[in-house]
């Protein structure tokens, strides 16, 4: 007999398991993406769709859209269709292993209709470091330039007290000698001269007498030797140290000089217009916000592919998930076994690439090889190569990224301030290369840009129009621009150097365009510097050598210990095994 409360029962359960499932389980899952993600890009991540499917395991997404940080109003990155297959088995383990996946319709920059801007979260020391650097960058103080040669007219006497690197200097003169006195009575404490007449009258009985005698001088000149020998090492070793400490203390002087004759220059109106820092000027905000997004992204993603290492005290306190080996290798919760990439990128006008991306999981030191992403396509005479590999399977992560765009069109854009001096650049076609690599926290890496058939109007606001003039002459002839932007610092605290050809060409414009006026006081201002702080310095120099001279000359026991051996090896008549002592 059938007992239908019995089944209606089971029938109701399993009813309301399938209606999650069918109704709940992707809106909800949808939410949790778009949540986490935007959290870790720091801008608003949305996903118009996602639907998975449990036979086969298959998962997929459209419409997704994450603004660039930098630039709420535009996306950083659209992708409009992706389609995901799982393995089914190692689910019932609740991991993810991706066996196959194909990403459509990749588009980058593309503008939003609302802002992509998030509640903000504290800025990274990264995003500080760059922040701090671009504003640097841009105070590039050419409206000063108009006053410039009025200021030069003006005397103008530079104050001792008003250096830095000479107050310095005084600490110095201060200040060492007291340093230096305590090694000196260190090395006189030590009385390598006594010593060594003790040695030498050891190595004479060694070197004459009965054997028995000899012997035992011997035994005790090896002894007092080495004693001797290793004294003068240690008190060598910390005099070193202190002599290095003192070069370095110049080395900071000399540093101050360069900081006060930058001073003097700022406050008398006088740019410094080389050409690195023009190049900054220029274009080092805009590097510097792709920087930090580009930081930010590969710092969230670190934090997903954890390299072999001691977990963190955040980690340590509130625990952490640990896979232990079976009889046969462990999965990870989530790997992207391999995957075919196909898609096309809005860049102007679409551009078809496909490649692939192997070993991609949330516990790298388990499986065998780093992961790789590999990409190419290209049409229309552009070409596209970007290759990636990421080795977190040891303590010290190595991700090495590169990539490269040929023939790609640029439109116009503004380069600089335009409420001050900037350059419009016409529009044309660009390549763009670049490596970068970070091993630990270190970071390192060049990325290059050259558009050719450019054209370069200079844009002056409230600047003297001799000055302007000249800049505007100056790129007459330049229909290439070319930039470099050097990577160096760490993950944390990046660093930026940024060359360009217009940078030189400017540069060499704004030096004449100021004229030997200006050439001419810039040099007595430094000779002034030069002669308050260089005497200093140069006292402090021939201090130091003195003194360096007196320490580590007293300590020079090597050659004389050496003589003494010989002295006490080679007088009188040779022992059997005599040598052995001082193997």
């Amino acid at each position: 007999m059938i007992r239908w409360s019995y089944v209606g029962s089971r029938a109701a359960l399993l009813a309301l398991v399938w209606a999650f499932f069918a109704f709940a389980v992707d809106p909800l899952a949808r939410r949790a993406f778009e949540k986490s993600a935007s959290r870790a890009l720091g801008a608003k991540v949305t996903l118009r769709k996602l639907n998975t499917r449990v036979l086969p395991p298959t998962l997929r997404i459209a419409g997704l859209a994450a603004a660039d940080p930098s630039d709420p109003m535009r996306d950083l990155l659209r992708v409009e269709k992706a389609r995901f297959s799982f393995e089914a088995a190692p689910l019932l383990e609740r991991k993810l292993v991706i066996r196959a996946a194909e990403v459509e319709g990749v588009t980058w920059g593309a503008p939003r209709k609302r802002s992509g801007a998030v509640r903000r979260e504290p800025p990274s020391q990264a995003s500080v470091a760059l922040a701090k650097w671009a504003g640097g960058a841009k105070d590039l103080g050419l409206g000063g330039a108009a006053s410039a040669k009025a200021d030069l007219a003006r005397s103008y006497t530079v104050k001792p007290e008003d250096l830095s690197s000479v107050k310095l200097a005084r600490a110095l003169e201060e200040g060492w000698p007291a340093r230096f006195d305590a090694w000196k009575k260190k090395t006189d404490a030590f009385d390598a001269e006594g010593r060594i007449r003790e040695l030498s009258d050891l190595a004479g009985k060694a070197g004459a007498g009965e054997p028995a005698s000899r012997l035992a001088a011997l035994g005790r000149f090896k002894e007092r030797s080495e004693a001797l020998r290793k004294d003068a090492a240690a008190l060598r070793s910390g005099v070193e140290g202190e002599l290095a400490a003192a070069r370095a203390d110049l080395k900071a002087v000399e540093a101050a000089k360069a900081a006060d004759l930058a001073e003097l220059e700022k406050r008398l109106h006088l740019p410094r217009f080389d050409s690195e820092r023009l190049s900054a000027y220029l274009v080092g905000e805009q590097g510097a916000k792709r920087l930090s997004t580009a930081l930010r992204v590969l710092a969230a993603a670190r934090k997903r592919m954890p390299s072999k290492g001691e977990p963190s005290a955040k980690e340590a306190a509130r625990g952490v998930t640990v896979e232990f080996p079976r009889a046969e290798r462990s999965l990870p919760g989530f790997w992207l076994r391999q995957a075919k990439l196909t898609g096309s990128a809005e860049l102007g006008t679409p551009l078809a690439f496909g490649g692939e991306a192997v070993d991609f999981s949330s516990n790298p030191p388990l499986l065998a090889e780093p992961a790789r992403l590999r990409l190419g396509g290209g049409a229309d005479g552009r070409k596209l190569l970007i290759s990636a590999e990421l080795d977190h399977r040891r303590p010290t992560p190595r991700d090495v990224l590169e990539f490269r765009l040929d023939g790609q069109s640029v439109g116009e854009f503004t380069a600089g301030d335009p409420a001050s001096f900037s350059v419009g650049v016409g529009a044309g076609t660009a390549d763009v290369s670049g490596a970068v690599t970070l091993a630990g926290d270190a970071l390192s890496g060049r990325v290059d840009f050259v558009e050719k058939g450019v054209r370069l109007v200079p844009r002056a606001a409230g600047l003297d129009p001799a000055l302007a003039r000249a800049l505007a002459s100056a790129l007459e002839g330049v229909d290439v621009l070319k930039v470099g932007v050097v990577l160096g610092g760490t993950l944390q605290q990046p660093e930026l150097r940024v060359e360009s050809n217009l940078g030189g060409a400017l540069s060499g414009a704004l030096g004449k365009a100021l004229g030997k006026e200006a050439a001419a006081r810039a040099g007595e201002l430094r000779a002034q510097v030069d002669r308050l702080a260089g005497e200093r310095v140069k006292g402090l120099q021939g201090q130091l050598d003195a003194r360096a001279k007196g320490l580590l000359g007293s300590l020079g026991v090597e050659e004389r210990l050496g003589e003494l051996q010989k002295r006490a090896l080679g007088g009188g008549k040779p022992l059997p095994d005599l040598r052995r002592l001082f193997r």
